[in-house]
Protein backbone atom coordinates (compact mmCIF):
# COMPACT_ATOMS: atom_id res chain seq x y z
CA UNK A 1 0.00 0.00 0.00
CA UNK A 2 1.51 3.33 -1.42
CA UNK A 3 2.30 5.97 1.45
CA UNK A 4 0.59 9.43 1.75
CA UNK A 5 4.00 10.82 0.49
CA UNK A 6 4.45 8.56 -2.26
CA UNK A 7 1.05 9.63 -3.50
CA UNK A 8 1.42 13.36 -2.93
CA UNK A 9 4.62 13.29 -5.11
CA UNK A 10 2.66 10.89 -7.53
CA UNK A 11 0.18 13.40 -7.91
CA UNK A 12 2.21 16.16 -8.07
CA UNK A 13 4.36 14.58 -10.94
CA UNK A 14 1.40 14.06 -12.79
CA UNK A 15 -0.36 17.41 -12.80
CA UNK A 16 3.29 19.07 -14.03
CA UNK A 17 4.32 16.24 -16.42
CA UNK A 18 1.00 15.56 -17.57
CA UNK A 19 -1.86 17.57 -18.37
CA UNK A 20 -0.09 21.08 -18.29
CA UNK A 21 2.62 19.92 -20.93
CA UNK A 22 0.91 17.53 -22.93
CA UNK A 23 -0.65 20.55 -24.79
CA UNK A 24 2.45 22.33 -25.45
CA UNK A 25 4.32 19.19 -26.29
CA UNK A 26 1.37 18.39 -28.64
CA UNK A 27 1.81 21.22 -30.68
CA UNK A 28 5.94 21.67 -30.39
CA UNK A 29 5.55 17.98 -32.58
CA UNK A 30 2.71 20.08 -35.14
CA UNK A 31 5.13 22.63 -35.72
CA UNK A 32 8.18 20.63 -36.07
CA UNK A 33 6.19 17.89 -38.44
CA UNK A 34 4.85 20.94 -40.39
CA UNK A 35 8.79 22.64 -41.04
CA UNK A 36 9.74 19.31 -41.89
CA UNK A 37 7.21 19.18 -44.33
CA UNK A 38 7.69 22.57 -45.83
CA UNK A 39 11.03 22.87 -45.75
CA UNK A 40 12.99 19.43 -46.60
CA UNK A 41 11.73 19.67 -50.51
CA UNK A 42 13.39 23.59 -50.01
CA UNK A 43 16.42 21.92 -48.79
CA UNK A 44 16.82 18.86 -51.02
CA UNK A 45 16.26 21.19 -54.34
CA UNK A 46 19.07 23.14 -53.27
CA UNK A 47 21.67 20.75 -52.36
CA UNK A 48 20.91 18.66 -55.51
CA UNK A 49 23.07 19.14 -57.96
CA UNK A 50 21.62 17.62 -60.85
CA UNK A 51 22.20 19.71 -64.15
CA UNK A 52 20.06 18.52 -67.51
CA UNK A 53 21.99 18.71 -70.63
CA UNK A 54 21.38 19.60 -74.14
CA UNK A 55 19.42 16.81 -75.71
CA UNK A 56 17.89 15.32 -72.46
CA UNK A 57 14.85 13.73 -72.05
CA UNK A 58 13.22 12.12 -69.10
CA UNK A 59 14.88 8.45 -68.76
CA UNK A 60 12.03 5.59 -69.07
CA UNK A 61 12.01 4.19 -65.47
CA UNK A 62 11.76 7.72 -64.17
CA UNK A 63 8.32 8.34 -66.09
CA UNK A 64 6.33 8.92 -63.10
CA UNK A 65 9.10 10.99 -61.22
CA UNK A 66 7.55 14.22 -61.22
CA UNK A 67 9.96 15.88 -59.07
CA UNK A 68 12.51 15.23 -61.11
CA UNK A 69 10.25 16.50 -64.48
CA UNK A 70 9.58 19.34 -62.39
CA UNK A 71 13.56 20.31 -61.42
CA UNK A 72 14.12 19.66 -64.85
CA UNK A 73 11.09 22.09 -66.44
CA UNK A 74 12.54 24.74 -63.69
CA UNK A 75 15.90 24.52 -65.44
CA UNK A 76 14.40 24.88 -69.02
CA UNK A 77 12.51 27.94 -68.15
CA UNK A 78 15.72 29.68 -66.95
CA UNK A 79 17.48 28.86 -70.16
CA UNK A 80 14.86 29.54 -72.30
CA UNK A 81 13.91 26.73 -73.94
CA UNK A 82 11.01 26.27 -75.89
CA UNK A 83 9.01 22.98 -74.13
CA UNK A 84 7.91 20.74 -76.19
CA UNK A 85 4.96 19.14 -74.26
CA UNK A 86 3.44 15.34 -75.40
CA UNK A 87 3.61 11.83 -75.15
CA UNK A 88 6.08 8.96 -76.24
CA UNK A 89 5.45 10.35 -80.13
CA UNK A 90 7.23 13.60 -78.43
CA UNK A 91 9.83 11.43 -76.15
CA UNK A 92 10.42 9.49 -79.16
CA UNK A 93 9.75 5.60 -78.33
CA UNK A 94 11.52 4.02 -81.59
CA UNK A 95 14.31 6.89 -82.04
CA UNK A 96 17.78 8.33 -79.65
CA UNK A 97 17.28 11.56 -78.21
CA UNK A 98 19.02 13.62 -80.53
CA UNK A 99 16.50 11.57 -83.63
CA UNK A 100 13.74 12.87 -82.02
CA UNK A 101 11.75 15.56 -83.38
CA UNK A 102 12.79 18.35 -80.44
CA UNK A 103 16.62 16.88 -81.82
CA UNK A 104 15.60 17.21 -85.33
CA UNK A 105 14.27 20.75 -84.62
CA UNK A 106 17.39 21.88 -82.93
CA UNK A 107 19.46 20.42 -85.81
CA UNK A 108 17.28 21.93 -88.22
CA UNK A 109 17.21 25.45 -87.17
CA UNK A 110 18.92 27.94 -84.39
CA UNK A 111 16.42 30.29 -83.61
CA UNK A 112 15.22 28.31 -80.97
CA UNK A 113 16.25 25.38 -78.77
CA UNK A 114 13.30 22.70 -78.27
CA UNK A 115 13.63 20.59 -74.94
CA UNK A 116 12.36 17.37 -74.84
CA UNK A 117 9.08 17.43 -72.52
CA UNK A 118 8.10 14.34 -73.79
CA UNK A 119 6.77 11.81 -71.12
CA UNK A 120 5.94 8.04 -72.16
CA UNK A 121 2.57 7.42 -71.49
CA UNK A 122 1.96 11.12 -70.85
CA UNK A 123 -2.11 10.60 -71.89
CA UNK A 124 -4.18 14.50 -72.16
CA UNK A 125 -5.40 13.53 -68.96
CA UNK A 126 -2.39 13.39 -67.15
CA UNK A 127 -0.65 16.44 -69.04
CA UNK A 128 -3.68 18.48 -67.85
CA UNK A 129 -2.37 17.46 -64.31
CA UNK A 130 1.49 18.11 -65.12
CA UNK A 131 1.04 21.56 -66.40
CA UNK A 132 -0.94 22.11 -63.69
CA UNK A 133 0.89 20.59 -60.86
CA UNK A 134 4.11 20.30 -62.04
CA UNK A 135 5.09 23.24 -64.33
CA UNK A 136 4.39 25.94 -62.03
CA UNK A 137 7.02 28.62 -63.80
CA UNK A 138 5.43 27.93 -67.20
CA UNK A 139 4.24 30.67 -67.90
CA UNK A 140 4.90 33.83 -70.45
CA UNK A 141 6.60 31.16 -72.74
CA UNK A 142 6.34 29.73 -76.29
CA UNK A 143 5.16 26.30 -75.72
CA UNK A 144 4.85 23.27 -78.39
CA UNK A 145 1.85 20.84 -77.59
CA UNK A 146 1.70 17.38 -79.65
CA UNK A 147 -1.80 16.61 -80.13
CA UNK A 148 -1.64 12.60 -80.55
CA UNK A 149 -5.20 11.40 -81.68
CA UNK A 150 -4.80 7.80 -80.57
CA UNK A 151 -5.85 9.04 -77.09
CA UNK A 152 -9.50 9.39 -78.41
CA UNK A 153 -9.40 5.77 -80.50
CA UNK A 154 -11.39 3.52 -78.03
CA UNK A 155 -13.56 4.61 -74.64
CA UNK A 156 -10.28 2.43 -72.94
CA UNK A 157 -8.11 5.04 -74.21
CA UNK A 158 -10.13 7.71 -73.55
CA UNK A 159 -10.78 6.28 -70.12
CA UNK A 160 -14.51 6.83 -70.57
CA UNK A 161 -15.07 2.64 -70.53
CA UNK A 162 -17.41 1.54 -67.92
CA UNK A 163 -14.51 -0.89 -66.93
CA UNK A 164 -12.44 -0.85 -64.35
CA UNK A 165 -9.14 -0.73 -66.53
CA UNK A 166 -5.75 0.17 -65.43
CA UNK A 167 -4.15 3.01 -66.89
CA UNK A 168 -0.57 5.43 -66.91
CA UNK A 169 -0.20 8.27 -64.55
CA UNK A 170 -2.97 7.92 -62.07
CA UNK A 171 -1.35 10.36 -59.45
CA UNK A 172 -1.79 13.45 -62.01
CA UNK A 173 -5.52 13.04 -63.43
CA UNK A 174 -8.55 14.70 -62.13
CA UNK A 175 -9.20 12.95 -58.31
CA UNK A 176 -13.34 13.68 -58.17
CA UNK A 177 -14.18 15.58 -60.84
CA UNK A 178 -14.74 15.08 -63.89
CA UNK A 179 -15.36 11.72 -62.78
CA UNK A 180 -13.39 9.05 -64.75
CA UNK A 181 -15.65 5.97 -65.21
CA UNK A 182 -12.55 3.33 -65.63
CA UNK A 183 -10.57 5.14 -62.32
CA UNK A 184 -11.95 2.83 -59.29
CA UNK A 185 -9.63 4.50 -56.74
CA UNK A 186 -10.79 4.32 -52.79
CA UNK A 187 -11.70 7.68 -51.68
CA UNK A 188 -8.65 7.70 -49.43
CA UNK A 189 -6.15 7.01 -52.35
CA UNK A 190 -7.80 9.70 -54.32
CA UNK A 191 -7.40 11.97 -51.21
CA UNK A 192 -3.44 10.69 -51.27
CA UNK A 193 -3.49 11.69 -54.65
CA UNK A 194 -5.06 15.15 -54.08
CA UNK A 195 -2.58 15.49 -51.76
CA UNK A 196 0.31 14.49 -53.55
CA UNK A 197 -0.43 16.88 -56.67
CA UNK A 198 -0.58 19.87 -54.32
CA UNK A 199 2.37 19.33 -52.06
CA UNK A 200 6.23 18.73 -52.21
CA UNK A 201 7.44 16.22 -50.01
CA UNK A 202 5.45 13.54 -51.65
CA UNK A 203 6.76 14.04 -54.92
CA UNK A 204 10.12 14.03 -53.05
CA UNK A 205 9.57 11.06 -51.36
CA UNK A 206 8.62 9.20 -54.60
CA UNK A 207 11.54 10.36 -56.83
CA UNK A 208 13.89 8.96 -54.21
CA UNK A 209 12.32 5.48 -54.26
CA UNK A 210 12.45 5.31 -57.90
CA UNK A 211 16.13 6.48 -57.89
CA UNK A 212 17.49 4.13 -54.95
CA UNK A 213 14.86 1.83 -54.04
CA UNK A 214 13.21 0.24 -57.52
CA UNK A 215 10.30 2.47 -56.98
CA UNK A 216 9.49 0.47 -53.63
CA UNK A 217 8.88 2.07 -50.26
CA UNK A 218 11.53 1.32 -47.51
CA UNK A 219 9.77 -1.52 -45.31
CA UNK A 220 9.13 -3.61 -48.61
CA UNK A 221 12.49 -2.72 -50.55
CA UNK A 222 14.34 -3.77 -47.63
CA UNK A 223 11.75 -7.00 -46.28
CA UNK A 224 12.22 -8.48 -50.64
CA UNK A 225 16.27 -7.77 -49.95
CA UNK A 226 15.98 -9.92 -46.94
CA UNK A 227 14.07 -12.26 -48.50
CA UNK A 228 16.58 -13.16 -50.92
CA UNK A 229 19.07 -13.24 -48.71
CA UNK A 230 17.64 -16.29 -46.75
CA UNK A 231 16.86 -17.77 -49.88
CA UNK A 232 20.37 -17.85 -50.66
CA UNK A 233 19.60 -15.66 -53.94
CA UNK A 234 22.12 -12.96 -54.89
CA UNK A 235 20.88 -9.38 -53.94
CA UNK A 236 21.54 -6.69 -56.95
CA UNK A 237 24.12 -4.19 -56.25
CA UNK A 238 22.72 -0.78 -54.51
CA UNK A 239 22.76 1.88 -57.20
CA UNK A 240 20.75 4.64 -58.09
CA UNK A 241 18.57 4.51 -61.66
CA UNK A 242 20.57 7.12 -63.80
CA UNK A 243 18.97 10.01 -64.49
CA UNK A 244 20.45 10.68 -67.71
CA UNK A 245 18.91 8.09 -69.97
CA UNK A 246 21.05 5.41 -71.91
CA UNK A 247 21.60 6.20 -75.31
CA UNK A 248 20.27 3.34 -76.88
CA UNK A 249 17.14 2.06 -78.73
CA UNK A 250 13.85 0.54 -76.56
CA UNK A 251 12.76 -1.43 -79.93
CA UNK A 252 14.15 -2.38 -82.98
CA UNK A 253 13.76 0.26 -85.52
CA UNK A 254 11.66 -1.61 -88.18
CA UNK A 255 8.18 -0.06 -89.48
CA UNK A 256 4.97 -1.13 -88.37
CA UNK A 257 4.19 -3.95 -91.42
CA UNK A 258 7.35 -5.70 -90.44
CA UNK A 259 6.28 -5.96 -87.44
CA UNK A 260 3.35 -7.72 -88.19
CA UNK A 261 0.86 -5.01 -86.84
CA UNK A 262 -2.47 -5.35 -88.48
CA UNK A 263 -5.04 -3.31 -89.67
CA UNK A 264 -6.99 -1.34 -87.48
CA UNK A 265 -10.71 -0.12 -86.93
CA UNK A 266 -10.85 1.54 -84.23
CA UNK A 267 -13.71 2.53 -81.99
CA UNK A 268 -13.16 6.20 -82.46
CA UNK A 269 -14.64 8.18 -79.54
CA UNK A 270 -16.91 11.45 -80.16
CA UNK A 271 -15.36 14.47 -79.11
CA UNK A 272 -18.12 15.88 -77.81
CA UNK A 273 -18.22 12.79 -75.68
CA UNK A 274 -14.12 12.29 -74.98
CA UNK A 275 -12.64 13.02 -72.20
CA UNK A 276 -9.16 13.21 -73.37
CA UNK A 277 -10.19 15.97 -75.75
CA UNK A 278 -11.89 17.84 -73.06
CA UNK A 279 -8.52 16.96 -71.06
CA UNK A 280 -6.59 18.49 -74.35
CA UNK A 281 -8.51 21.59 -74.60
CA UNK A 282 -7.95 22.12 -70.62
CA UNK A 283 -4.34 22.35 -71.07
CA UNK A 284 -4.17 24.54 -73.72
CA UNK A 285 -6.64 26.76 -72.44
CA UNK A 286 -4.64 26.09 -69.26
CA UNK A 287 -1.22 27.63 -70.87
CA UNK A 288 -3.03 30.37 -72.93
CA UNK A 289 -4.60 31.67 -69.11
CA UNK A 290 -0.38 31.58 -67.82
CA UNK A 291 0.53 34.02 -70.85
CA UNK A 292 2.08 31.07 -72.98
CA UNK A 293 2.39 31.19 -76.65
CA UNK A 294 0.77 27.71 -77.49
CA UNK A 295 1.73 26.13 -81.03
CA UNK A 296 -0.11 22.65 -81.28
CA UNK A 297 1.08 19.94 -83.51
CA UNK A 298 -1.82 17.32 -85.15
CA UNK A 299 -0.06 13.64 -85.40
CA UNK A 300 1.10 13.12 -87.67
CA UNK A 301 -1.19 9.75 -87.30
CA UNK A 302 -0.75 6.40 -89.52
CA UNK A 303 -3.56 6.69 -91.72
CA UNK A 304 -1.96 3.36 -93.56
CA UNK A 305 -2.82 1.59 -90.80
CA UNK A 306 -6.62 2.23 -90.50
CA UNK A 307 -8.69 0.17 -92.47
CA UNK A 308 -10.18 2.00 -95.41
CA UNK A 309 -13.98 2.21 -92.94
CA UNK A 310 -12.14 3.48 -90.60
CA UNK A 311 -10.45 6.41 -92.23
CA UNK A 312 -13.73 8.74 -92.55
CA UNK A 313 -14.30 8.65 -88.48
CA UNK A 314 -10.47 9.30 -88.07
CA UNK A 315 -10.46 12.23 -90.99
CA UNK A 316 -13.63 13.83 -89.15
CA UNK A 317 -11.85 13.79 -85.73
CA UNK A 318 -8.99 15.69 -86.83
CA UNK A 319 -10.95 18.40 -88.78
CA UNK A 320 -12.92 19.02 -85.49
CA UNK A 321 -9.83 19.63 -83.36
CA UNK A 322 -8.21 21.74 -86.51
CA UNK A 323 -11.63 23.75 -86.38
CA UNK A 324 -11.24 24.10 -82.60
CA UNK A 325 -7.64 25.77 -82.86
CA UNK A 326 -8.67 27.69 -85.23
CA UNK A 327 -11.65 29.06 -83.88
CA UNK A 328 -10.05 30.09 -80.60
CA UNK A 329 -6.87 31.46 -82.78
CA UNK A 330 -4.66 29.11 -82.10
CA UNK A 331 -1.53 28.61 -83.91
CA UNK A 332 -1.21 24.92 -84.85
CA UNK A 333 0.07 22.81 -87.88
CA UNK A 334 -1.66 19.18 -88.75
CA UNK A 335 1.45 17.99 -91.34
CA UNK A 336 0.76 15.27 -94.12
CA UNK A 337 0.74 11.93 -93.16
CA UNK A 338 4.16 10.53 -93.89
CA UNK A 339 5.50 7.11 -95.97
CA UNK A 340 4.13 3.76 -94.54
CA UNK A 341 7.35 2.82 -94.09
CA UNK A 342 8.29 5.66 -91.40
CA UNK A 343 6.06 4.29 -89.01
CA UNK A 344 6.82 2.00 -86.21
CA UNK A 345 3.25 1.89 -85.35
CA UNK A 346 0.02 3.61 -85.30
CA UNK A 347 1.44 7.04 -84.27
CA UNK A 348 5.21 7.31 -83.50
CA UNK A 349 7.80 7.59 -87.15
CA UNK A 350 10.69 6.26 -86.88
CA UNK A 351 14.23 8.58 -87.58
CA UNK A 352 13.64 9.36 -91.12
CA UNK A 353 10.25 10.51 -90.33
CA UNK A 354 10.52 12.55 -87.16
CA UNK A 355 13.49 13.70 -90.12
CA UNK A 356 10.58 14.31 -92.38
CA UNK A 357 8.42 15.75 -89.90
CA UNK A 358 10.62 18.23 -88.94
CA UNK A 359 11.09 19.69 -92.29
CA UNK A 360 7.70 19.88 -93.11
CA UNK A 361 6.87 21.95 -89.64
CA UNK A 362 9.40 24.20 -90.49
CA UNK A 363 7.92 25.11 -93.43
CA UNK A 364 4.55 25.83 -92.46
CA UNK A 365 3.85 29.50 -92.47
CA UNK A 366 1.93 29.09 -89.19
CA UNK A 367 4.88 27.90 -87.49
CA UNK A 368 7.34 30.58 -89.27
CA UNK A 369 5.35 33.39 -88.02
CA UNK A 370 5.31 31.55 -84.52
CA UNK A 371 8.94 31.13 -84.77
CA UNK A 372 10.03 34.77 -85.50
CA UNK A 373 7.43 36.24 -82.56
CA UNK A 374 9.20 34.04 -80.14
CA UNK A 375 13.04 34.72 -81.38
CA UNK A 376 12.89 38.12 -81.27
Amino acid sequence: MESKSSQSASSSLISVTGPSLRPKATMVIIVLGVLLWSATPALYRQSDSFIAPDGYRTPFQLSDDYWQYDMVGQQWVDEERVLMLGDSVIWGEYVLPNESLPGQLNRDQDELTFANGGVNGLHPLAMLGLVNHFLPTLQNQPVVVHCNLIWMSSPDRDLTTESEIPFNHESLVPQFSPTIPCYRATPSERLGNKVFQHTSLRPLVRHLRMLYLSGQDYQTWSLERARREREGIENPPLHAVPRIPVDKLRHPDISWEERGIPRQNYNWVPLEKSLQWWAFRETVMLLESQGCDVYVIIGPFNEHLLAAENRTDWEHIRHKVSEWLETHEIAYDAPTILSSKLYADASHPLEQGYQKLSHEILKAPNFQNWLKRNSQ
